[in-house]
């Protein structure tokens, strides 16, 4: 348990097996998503050295798998989880991080 700002958040064990995606799971990542409440788009690309999330005012962010849609990144995006419909098709992503949590961002078609 890890006490920070007067709450206590309980610590998650990490295993040493991490999810890898393979090219198909990459590919149905990749796209152009918008947040409606931030106004703004990121751009999920597949490149020699893995997904990133590009965004033309920020750095380029890795995006590391921790299991499968979801990935951890640097900020201001300290977590992203993909969303997917009942299809299996991915329809968008949240992300996190210390300040905000789970903010939309709809895959654009």
């Amino acid at each position: 348990t890890l006490r920070q700002g007067g709450r206590d958040n309980l610590a998650r064990r990490i295993s040493g097996d991490r999810w890898t995606p393979d090219e198909a799971d990459r590919a149905a990542y990749v796209g152009r998503y918008f947040s409606e409440e931030l106004e703004t788009f990121y751009t999920v690309e597949d490149d020699e050295n893995g997904l990133k999330l590009t965004h033309r005012r920020v750095d380029d962010i890795s995006l590391t798998p921790d299991q499968r849609d979801k990935f951890s990144g640097a900020l201001p995006i300290s977590t992203l989880v993909f969303q997917r419909d009942g299809t299996g098709t991915v329809t968008g992503f949240t992300v996190s991080n210390g300040r905000a949590r789970n903010i939309l961002f709809e895959k654009m078609k």
